[in-house]
């Protein structure tokens, strides 16, 4: 099936001007994520409530659940030692929030020894931060992170790419056409912006097994850094914090999640 925008006036495509071709051609969700009401049918999606993703062979699927309110946060990918974090969010209908968002997080970054900077990515201006860590033999490295924002009509996706993925274009293919094929469900609902879009666990997911310790220390054994990573997370909550305690009243929903004890697989 052929994904694109829906147009009042199909018949009139071929009579668009060359200045608006333009303009569609650096649109970043020219190509997805895509709104609910931009495609035809929701048939072959996991359906994660605000959050319509296609399964794809040798990517793990995992929710993140909320240590306190038992539900879901975040849905992580997992490739080839790479994970993807992704959330949804409400977002104001006069404007996006990825410009306001990313300026706040790259000052952030910096306080938290993050070393951001702002690059031109897949989907427009990209933050990536390279955080201090000691790699499996001991000796001084660093932990990337890939921070992308897409604004869509009144939402919000964001997503925390870290692993070689976070780095490499080839390894970040798999993400970014995953990213690309997402489908986000506003609802019609009033939500506060950067209020984050509520998650479901679909029909036979399970719980994970094995104990919280057990699961850190498989990240750590994957080469990943728990120090680095809780710099990413310290920084991105500063960043956060500030932002919606200024719009929301200090209620927090655009703090990027510290991993759950528990966590439900999708497969």
């Amino acid at each position: 099936m052929v994904f694109g925008r829906k147009k009042k006036n199909q018949t009139a495509e071929s009579a668009e001007s060359v200045d608006a071709v333009e303009v569609d051609s650096q649109d970043p969700r020219a190509d997805g994520p895509w709104d609910v009401s931009e495609i035809d049918s929701r048939d072959g999606y996991i359906d994660l409530g605000s959050i319509l993703i296609k399964p794809t062979e040798g990517v793990g699927l995992r929710l993140e659940v909320d240590e306190k309110t038992k539900r879901p946060r975040a849905v992580n990918l997992d490739v080839a030692g790479s994970t993807a974090q992704i959330q949804a969010f409400a977002a104001p209908k006069s404007s996006g929030l990825w410009d306001e968002i990313r300026k706040d997080l790259k000052d952030s970054l910096a306080r938290n020894n993050g070393a951001p900077e702002s690059v031109e990515g897949t989907f427009g201006t990209e933050l990536r931060a390279r955080f201090p860590a000691k790699t499996s033999d001991g000796t001084d490295g660093y932990r990337p992170a890939r921070f992308v924002g897409i604004d869509g009509p009144r939402w919000f996706l964001r997503t925390v790419i870290s692993g070689a993925a976070a780095i490499d274009v080839a390894a970040s293919k798999t993400f970014d056409e995953i990213i690309r094929g997402i489908v986000v469900v506003r609802g019609n609902d009033p939500m506060p912006p950067r209020d984050l879009l509520p998650l479901t666990v679909p029909d036979g997911a399970h719980r994970a097994s094995g104990s919280r310790a057990t699961r850190r220390a498989a990240l750590r054994n994957s080469g990943q850094s728990a120090d680095a990573s809780a710099r990413v997370r310290a920084a991105g909550k500063e960043a956060a914090a500030r932002q919606t305690a200024e719009q929301n009243g200090g209620s927090g929903a655009l703090q990027p999640p510290e991993r759950g004890p528990e966590v439900t697989e999708i497969r």
